[in-house]
């Protein structure tokens, strides 16, 4: 069965800054009350421009150290800038994370060595030239400095969540004893049979003034290895926080097991990575520890987690040859990576695990393709929406299946609360310089897309362009999707949808008998052209089409497009 797929949202308006330090799975933006975006940006050139208004860089010369400056901009919600907070200091300064309270606040982490102007008179202050050190600090919206917290031991890829007026705290290490906000980590006396292995750490600060609540650590308890691969430890990649102040983690460990706890998990890959899914209770307990047995080399990636309403948590990834065991329900993907995405409850019992398919129904064992689900977005309505990525096949069975041209397709798909497919929207792209695409915010009939990329992408009717530079952008819908229960309500629409051998067009019988209907590529070269009558009759063929995103266009006799919809073919 194939469903009608969501390919007709027309976009309004893009808006982007230079990010040369963006890490997978974060935002970096958000959206306040009175709908104004805020994207965080760095950059190391000598300078940036947003809008017209221009930053210059005021670390080092390049060629003498690493060097950059931060800022936060500010856009209404028409996409228009309105202002922007410079973070300048003396060699190079990064924002890796940011935060908003829902109120008046926003959070950040970041990173810096040498010098670091927060604002509001403080300055950050590193001596050790070749060293680099953590913060983490609290503005007002209007960009005033509240409060500030600096971590003279570097932990990397610091991430903040807030909730509940609590600030949390996540971050990797690879210290054997590490002296965070005075506590000893991963616990007092560690004795470790592997120097220098990574672990990871969970924190939890009074969000009024920074002041430490607890702190966890994961710890490696496992035996001697000399094997490199062996060696590298658990780091975390994604963190998320629930209505009760429960914290969940994840990420990837290579050691041969990694401890949370009192719990140990064991690695079964043979040489590569595996998952580790953590949940923390709002003391800083671990609750539960999980992981998902593979087979072989297998490899195990997390990318992102999200929690709803009833505080479930969905965790998605991918998993590159192998099957990959969720507490007894079992996700095939042969040759290649596969997406997955799986629902747990607050207890740590799983509710259900899908895949973004990389094989058919009929023939599981037989690789077709390559996918991942990496960016997640919960609406009021407890509705998932998933961002990801595939390559010419994808199985979101059993309404949505694509097989496609040799090509690299975005997707951006809806999932009910149930784990049912509801709509699924995917655009073309290159393999590399186009990062998957993540829902910022929502309402009932319209959201905002935010990712990033370093060459130029056209978003439907949206052209985005990098300008030889990394960016952030932000992008925002125009109109609503017509999903696969809606299309019975418009008045045109194309069906079926995806097509294998004929186009057909409901409504067309309203239409004036005069108009003309031709199908484009996604390049905007002409295919063909076909007459009401003919459609009417036989429908559009699509047949001799390659396997590929295409455009309908209802056109006058002058050319004048009157209506248009976007489609797909599937390969036979």
């Amino acid at each position: 069965m194939y469903g009608q797929a969501l390919n007709q949202s027309e976009w309004l308006w893009n808006i982007k800054v230079e990010n040369t330090s963006i890490i997978d799975s974060k935002p970096l933006s958000f959206v306040d009350k009175d709908n104004n975006y805020f994207m965080v940006g760095n950059f190391n050139g000598a300078t940036t421009s947003i809008q017209g208004t221009t930053l210059q860089n005021t670390s080092l010369p390049a060629g003498t150290a690493i060097v950059g400056d931060a800022f936060i901009a500010k856009f209404d919600e028409n996409g228009t800038f309105l202002n922007v907070k410079h973070f300048g200091g003396s060699r190079n300064e990064v924002i890796t994370s940011v935060d908003y309270d829902g109120d008046a606040h926003y959070y950040i982490a970041g990173a810096f060595n040498g010098t670091m102007d927060l604002g509001s008179g403080t300055v950050l202050e590193n001596t050790d030239l070749y060293a680099t050190k953590t913060f983490i600090a609290k503005y007002t919206l209007s960009g005033t400095l509240v409060w500030s917290k600096v971590f003279d031991q570097y932990v990397g890829n610091g991430y903040v969540k807030y909730k509940n007026d609590k600030l949390y705290f996540a971050a990797n290490y690879g210290y054997d004893q590490l002296s965070f906000d005075g506590v000893t980590l991963p616990v007092a006396n560690y004795s470790p049979t592997i120097a220098g292995m990574d672990k990871n750490l969970v924190a939890r600060f009074d969000a009024s003034n920074g002041a430490l609540q607890w702190v966890s650590s994961s710890r490696y308890t496992g035996p001697y290895t000399s094997i490199s691969a062996d060696r590298i430890g658990a780091q975390i990649r994604t963190m998320t926080v629930d209505n009760n102040g429960n914290v969940y983690i994840a990420g990837e460990f290579f050691s041969r097991s990694v401890t949370f706890g009192s719990i140990t998990l064991n690695r079964t890959s043979s040489s590569n990575s595996n998952l580790f899914f953590v949940r923390y209770d709002n003391t800083g307990a671990v609750a539960w520890a999980k992981t998902a047995a593979t087979s072989g080399g297998a490899d195990s990636k997390v990318e992102d987690l999200a929690v709803d309403a009833a505080n479930d948590v969905y965790l998605a990834g991918r998993v590159y040859n192998s099957s990959a065991n969720f507490d007894g329900t079992i996700l095939q993907f042969p040759g290649n990576y596969g997406g997955f995405l799986v629902k747990y409850n607050t207890a740590g019992s799983l509710v259900w695990a899908r895949r973004a398919g990389i094989s058919s129904d009929q023939a599981p064992t037989t690789g077709l393709s390559l996918s991942r689900l990496s960016k997640l977005h919960i609406d009021a309505q407890d509705n998932v929406y998933v961002g990801g990525s595939f390559y010419k096949y994808l199985n979101l069975a059993p309404n949505f299946v694509y097989n496609l041209s040799n090509q690299f397709y975005l997707l951006l798909a809806k999932y009910s609360k149930q784990g049912v497919v509801q709509s699924c929207e995917i655009y073309p792209c290159e393999p590399n310089g186009v990062r998957d695409l993540k829902v910022l915010n929502s309402t009932a009939d319209n959201f905002s897309v935010v990712s990033d990329l370093s060459i130029d992408f056209q978003l439907n009717n949206l052209p985005i362009a990098a300008e030889q530079k990394n960016r952030l952008y932000i992008a925002k819908r125009d109109v609503v999707t017509a999903g696969s229960e809606d299309f019975d309500k418009t008045a045109f629409s194309v069906y079926p949808n995806p097509a294998m051998e004929s186009l057909f067009v409901k409504g067309i019988e309203t239409l004036d008998d005069q108009l003309q209907f031709s199908i484009f590529d996604f390049n905007g070269r002409k295919i063909s052209k076909t007459e009401k009558q003919t459609v009417m009759e036989k429908g559009i063929d699509v047949s001799k089409l390659a396997g590929g995103v295409y455009f309908l266009r209802i056109e006058d006799a002058k050319g004048n497009v009157k209506q248009h919809s976007k489609f797909i073919k599937n390969n036979q």
